[in-house]
């Protein structure tokens, strides 16, 4: 019993923090007390609710109480979410009470028959809309939705589906506005949005576009490319952006560095005084408004020379492409291994504290719409090393994370970033002599000719292991040997297609469903329609690979064409 209530209160408080001053709790004190005495005064519609309702609502997810939304909620729970109850300042639950919910919800998994709630029935045909709209109402509804702007009387729209067709040419007057709207759309999947702190070298901004992953998505989209595309590809696209709003930076610059842009982009080197020429330049990325996505097309532009730090200034040769990828499309897409690498610049790979964990999360969180965990706890037990000097692979609550994140990195363990130059010490707007480019981008360590600086880990081969329980609760342990591996098989996953569908869902509708519930039934009728039709929809993305066809279909939907987007049945 005492190492039960350890493991517990281990869980709760994370990896690192101990919890001595910590009271045993009662068994006398139960979760419906902790509730009561906390959220009933304010949540008094929850207070006579059985556990089967509370996992109806969606609040609770029995066995996890690291994902249940009730646990992320609450302010004093270290799991992420958004700790905001109660909303009282400087008023969290107790350790103690914390600890009754977390046992709570844990223990539901063994008293919940999982069979008897998950969706049999996938037809939506008992279905039906609350309050209708008229056609031209709907008409409106996703011309001002998609466009962003008033429907005229004027505006010749003979269905919604018109609005996604000729994207690429000039038959669609309203192309750009719905090439703009389809990239927000895709732009919100990301939660990177600026390069790791340590990576931020003044000129990566202006030769890697940090909406490059979401244009992989919107390139599928515009040209109705096949959805396999977002890991196919070998070169990154390209955005074409308006010039009326040019400007030669992303972010704004000090004045040191408002100099002529052909000037400042002819050489690089340390040697302020003996700039190493780099012919041809590298091409800059443009800024304004995107009006179309081209391709990057191989190039000359590459960085010559890698450091390993700030202070080893030693250049060691390699060749490194800024725009081709390095396996799995958008996966080992510069731009995201940059925004994702979560180490500073020369980091090598050690596959102890010194692996691509950020990346992992990303993978999960943006492609399957999964938040760590992905796992259940005992799948967790085999990867406990009690001999480890590392504390988390010692614990189990701790390895629930990284049995995924950690073994998913080993596909990465041949990357690092490299600096083609390592500090601009100074810049002369008013010299003649070229100026000073510093970029960091991603570099392959096999193409390194000094592996003196590599560890025994980082040189092995790229193996890594897809370690994760999918949406239906099968659980997947595939060894995959580099990212494009990786990207066939999450290719084969339904889950890929059901998160892709499920962000579709709720851009067009506002209905954010559960990732972690999509097969358990629903007492909401609206939540019910909708985790069918995301099921029923994805296994059509996965068989057409046609996100075009995907918005078409729920703009199509009885969902969206209720005034409220809610259903009945």
């Amino acid at each position: 019993m005492a190492a039960n209530i350890i493991l517990i209160l281990l869980l709760i408080v994370g990896c690192n923090k101990k919890f001595s001053e910590s009271k045993v709790v009662t068994s006398s004190y139960n979760h419906q007390e902790v509730l009561q005495s906390n959220c009933f005064s304010c949540h008094k519609d929850y207070s006579n609710y059985s556990n089967q309702d509370w996992i109806n609502v969606g609040l609770v997810i029995p066995g996890i109480p690291e994902k249940s939304p009730l646990m992320r909620s609450l302010k004093g729970f270290h799991h992420g979410g958004k700790r905001n109850m109660p909303p009282t300042p400087n008023r969290s639950l107790t350790p103690q009470e914390i600890e009754v919910l977390y046992t709570w919800i844990s223990g539901l998994e063994a008293k919940t028959n999982r069979k008897q709630i998950k969706i049999t029935d996938f037809s939506l045909e008992n279905f039906k809309s609350t309050k209708p709209l008229s056609k031209n109402a709907v008409k409106q509804r996703c011309f001002e939705q998609i466009t962003q702007l008033p429907l005229q009387a004027s505006t010749q729209l003979k269905s919604c589906d018109d609005l996604f067709l000729g994207l690429t040419t000039k038959k669609n007057k309203y192309a750009h506005e719905v090439i703009r709207s389809i990239h927000q759309l895709h732009t919100g999947w990301f939660n990177s949005y600026n390069f790791h702190t340590n990576n931020e070298n003044w000129g990566t901004y202006e030769i890697l576009d940090v909406n490059t992953p979401a244009l992989y998505l919107t390139d599928t989209f515009i040209y109705n490319k096949s959805i396999d595309n977002l890991f196919k590809r070998q070169y990154s696209p390209k955005a074409i952006r308006s010039d009326k709003q040019q400007e030669y930076l992303i972010f704004k610059p000090s004045d040191n560095y408002k100099v002529d842009i052909k000037r400042r982009m002819l050489s690089v080197g340390n040697d302020k005084t003996a700039p190493q020429k780099w012919l041809p330049k590298p091409s800059l990325i443009q800024t304004g408004i995107l009006t179309n996505i081209g391709n990057w097309l191989p190039t000359q532009a590459k960085i010559d020379n890698y450091y390993k730090n700030d202070l080893e200034r030693e250049p060691i040769k390699v060749n490194a492409d800024f725009h081709r990828g390095l396996g799995g499309g958008v996966l080992g897409d510069k731009t995201y291994l940059t925004l994702n690498f979560g180490h500073s610049s020369g980091t090598i790979m050690d596959g102890e504290a010194k692996v691509m964990r950020s990346w992992s999360k990303a993978v999960f969180k943006e492609f399957l719409c999964r938040d760590l965990p992905v796992v259940n706890g005992q799948d967790s037990v085999s990867f406990i090393e009690e001999e480890s000097s590392l504390s988390f692979r010692r614990n189990q609550s701790c390895l629930r994370c990284h049995a995924s994140i950690d073994t998913l990195a080993g596909t990465t363990r041949n990357f690092t970033l490299g600096l083609n130059n390592l500090i601009a010490e100074s810049v002369d707007p008013e010299s003649n002599k070229a100026i000073h480019l510093q970029v960091t981008v991603p570099i392959n360590t096999n193409e390194v000719l000094d592996k003196t600086i590599l560890t025994k880990y980082s040189q092995n081969k790229s193996t890594g292991q897809f370690y994760y329980r999918d949406n239906k609760g099968k659980l997947h342990n595939k060894e995959v040997q580099n990212l494009d591996q990786l990207s066939d098989y999450l290719l084969e996953l339904d889950d890929f297609y059901e998160c892709v569908t499920k962000r579709y869902v709720k851009h067009f509708t506002g209905h954010d469903i559960n990732i972690d519930t999509l097969y358990f039934e629903s007492e909401n009728s609206t939540e019910a329609y909708l985790k069918r039709f995301i099921i029923a929809e994805s296994k059509k993305l996965k068989k057409n690979k046609s996100l075009v066809s995907l918005a078409n279909n729920i703009l199509n939907s009885v969902i969206y064409q209720d005034i409220n987007f809610e259903v009945t049945r």
